[in-house]
């Protein structure tokens, strides 16, 4: 156990057991285990919120029954654990460990003003960091100065959440006490949506702790803190407990990671039978190994995209049968065109236009299925 472990063991111990000889440690299920129960519970978030200078009351007490989870947790917010810091020279969190992973929190972390992104969701606060799919109404290109920018924003921001509706189809369908994992889950937008559509709760990580603080003032607005909450968490090694979700939802996200560290965690993670969907823009290895399109598109987001067929295998070796896949670069073609007029548009949309068109880039829809061990 590390320090934060042991001083929450000490304490269960000490206090909560009130002498009784029961042995546990920093992986038993505290709740499960009747260690602590619904009268007690109070006196444990008292001595946490006192030692850590941190807030549980909007937490479900799910999301602590361990005493490992509850460690990542303040790790994680409490402005006395370093974790809950943007990133330093000299400090850095456990889930940031690599050179490479470094990099991608810093981009995201100095990612504080991209219009693309905040200006899409100012209106009803889902900010999203994925593309559209579906085709735009032309009649948004018909205006002049302001009114048309604001028009095609607005047209960009409506198929972005039509690309949300077609992630959360492939979910298959979630009950209220339902848990999803929203892996690189940036500044919340899918987050709420699934929580919208569904009413269970979700868990976002990502490494970035300004779309944590970003998303988690997001849950305020939204009304759902109760339900939503994000956490600085990298989704190749997480601190949530073995089978704890019944969906797993990655939406743009696993151009930055191992896809096996990535899909073997997802696999500990959901329990039998859960589901777990990825959208995800690609290398279609049929055709080439890679083009200029491709490395256009890594250069601009800092990503390593992967080949299409290595999703496939490392979803096999993971332990997963995949019961869709989807290749999406019809739909999706319409809002690069759109994003190309916008007086917004970054310079990646010839390369994906290209891509694309080209199909040695796609971006496809995967949904696969947890097998039973």
């Amino acid at each position: 156990m590390d320090d934060i472990e042991r001083t929450i063991h000490d304490f269960v111990a000490d206090v909560l057991l009130e002498g009784e000889d029961i042995s546990f440690d920093e992986r038993t299920p505290l709740l499960k285990h009747r260690l602590i129960d619904s009268l007690n519970v109070e006196e444990l978030i008292a001595f946490v919120e006192s030692e850590y200078s941190i807030t549980l009351s909007d937490w479900l007490h799910s999301k602590w029954e361990t005493i490992e989870s509850m460690a990542g947790l303040i790790r994680a917010h409490s402005p006395r654990s370093p974790e809950a810091a943007v990133p330093k020279a000299d400090v850095t969190p456990d889930a940031i460990a690599t050179d490479y992973e470094k990099s991608v929190a810093r981009y995201w972390n100095e990612k504080l003003n991209d219009p693309i992104n905040l200006l899409l969701g100012a209106e009803d606060g889902l900010v999203h960091h994925h593309y559209g799919l579906g085709d735009y109404d032309p009649a948004v290109l018909s205006g002049s100065g302001a009114d048309r920018e604001a028009a095609i924003i607005r047209e960009l921001h409506r198929l972005e959440c039509a690309q949300t509706d077609v992630v959360l189809d492939a979910l298959g369908g979630m009950e209220p006490d339902g848990r999803l994992l929203d892996a690189g889950s940036g500044r919340g937008g899918g987050s709420f949506s699934a929580h919208r559509r569904f009413g269970c709760w979700v868990d976002g990580i990502t490494l970035s702790q300004y779309q944590v603080d970003f998303a988690t003032k997001q849950a305020a607005q939204h009304g759902c803190t109760d339900k939503v909450t994000f956490h600085l968490q990298n989704m190749t090694r997480t601190l949530f407990p073995d089978g704890h979700f019944d969906r797993v939802l990655t939406n743009e996200t696993t151009m930055y990671v191992d896809l096996a560290a990535a899909f073997g965690e997802f696999a500990r993670l959901l329990r039998p039978g859960g589901r777990y969907v990825c959208v995800t823009y690609c290398v279609n290895d049929t055709i080439a190994p890679t083009s200029a399109d491709c490395e256009a598109v890594d250069a601009h987001y800092g990503t390593r995209m992967h080949k299409r067929s290595e999703y496939l295998a490392a979803l096999s070796a993971a332990g997963f049968s995949p019961s869709q896949v989807t290749v999406l670069n019809s739909q999706t073609i319409p809002y690069w065109e759109l994003r190309s007029h916008s007086e917004h548009r970054t310079g990646v949309e010839r390369a994906f236009l290209d891509g694309y068109r080209s199909n040695v880039l796609q971006y496809v829809l995967i949904a696969a299925d947890r097998l039973p061990s």
